[in-house]
């Protein structure tokens, strides 16, 4: 198991002295590396999550559009700008999205090999508290999908875990691996969960 971060990380630190015994109780070796974003993503993961942010709206808008037409049904603001601005991504920057998607998967396809684990944090920071403001969350959420969106986008199994406390707010541990290896995940979330 691989856990990702910059010698510096204090996330990656607390991360890595919950994660290491657990693991080490079930005869699995935590191997820490300083794998830097341009070896993750080449081009950033802010590329990355810019690219989910245009194709899963869009392909959520083409899988209800029939629906929301037909019966007009009331949505949480937020849903209903979602659907909304995602009718009117253009093509141009779907086919954009898409080109970076098939280089995402290629990729973790070469970076995941069979028998990796992939562990990061979750968010970038502990939670956010409930009850902030869109004008606080919407960034807030931006910079959370530089670290969520390669599950979505890429099509690799990721999980997130509770993973440790840093100043009393939780901090989540995200388990990503091969495409296919969705029930050693489930197992190594399990082992965590007993411990």
């Amino acid at each position: 198991m691989i856990l990702v971060g910059k010698p510096d990380c204090h996330l990656c630190h607390v991360m890595e002295e919950a994660v290491a015994p657990v693991l080490a109780a079930r005869g699995i070796r935590l191997v820490v590396r300083d794998v830097r974003e341009d070896l993750l993503a080449p081009p950033g993961l802010s590329v990355w999550a810019r690219a989910q942010r245009t194709l899963q709206p869009y392909e959520g808008w083409l899988t209800f559009k029939d629906w929301l037409d037909r019966d007009n049904p009331r949505l949480q603001f937020n849903v209903a700008r979602g659907l909304a601005l995602a009718g009117a991504i253009p093509e141009s920057e779907r086919q954009w999205a898409a080109l970076m998607r098939a280089e995402a998967r290629a990729r973790l396809a070469w970076l995941l090999p069979p028998g990796t684990i992939l562990c990061l944090p979750t968010t970038p920071f502990p939670g956010p508290r409930r009850g902030l403001p869109l004008a606080t969350l919407d960034p807030l959420r931006a910079r959370i999908s530089c670290l969520t969106s390669h599950g979505g986008l890429t099509g690799v199994p990721q999980v997130s875990l509770p993973g440790a406390t840093v100043d009393g707010l939780p901090v989540g541990l995200s388990i990503v691996g091969p495409r296919g290896s969705e029930a050693a995940l489930v197992a190594v979330a399990k082992a965590m969960e007993a411990s």
